[in-house]
């Protein structure tokens, strides 16, 4: 019988522990509606820096799960929705607030804006048009 090298051992065993992480998340993956408030509210935070104007709503739900608020219209003939997503911790009550959310502003299943100014910038808009 021979003998196997430290080596060997060492890169056996970072190889066994690769494959049970990338098993766990192909089987088990993690549910984000499902995480605290606080893993949440960071997991968001990530997303929301890497979403691009123009992005389909549908794959956006798909990667940050269910909104915590939701606000849905029709303007000039255009649907118009904005998903609220925790994003930054305001008060300890237990509760999530939209003070506490970043706005994404969709036109027509496409995001258009994100966040409280651009919010606020197009509603604006709206109200003038009307």
């Amino acid at each position: 019988m021979s003998k196997i090298s430290p080596p060997i051992w060492i890169a056996m065993i970072i190889i066994g522990y690769v494959s049970f992480i990338v098993a766990m998340n192909v089987f088990y993956p993690t549910n984000i509606n499902n995480l605290d408030w606080e893993d949440r509210q960071s997991l968001n935070q990530q997303h929301i820096a890497h979403l691009e104007l123009g992005q389909a709503k549908k794959n956006i739900l798909e990667n940050m799960g269910t909104p915590d608020f939701i606000q849905s219209f029709v303007a000039e003939q255009n649907s118009i929705e904005v998903l609220f997503y925790r994003t930054h911790h305001v008060t300890s009550d237990g509760e999530t607030t939209k003070d506490e959310c970043t706005p994404l502003l969709f036109k027509n299943g496409q995001l258009e804006a994100i966040g409280n100014q651009a919010l606020e910038h197009f509603t604006q808009a709206l109200q003038q048009v009307n």
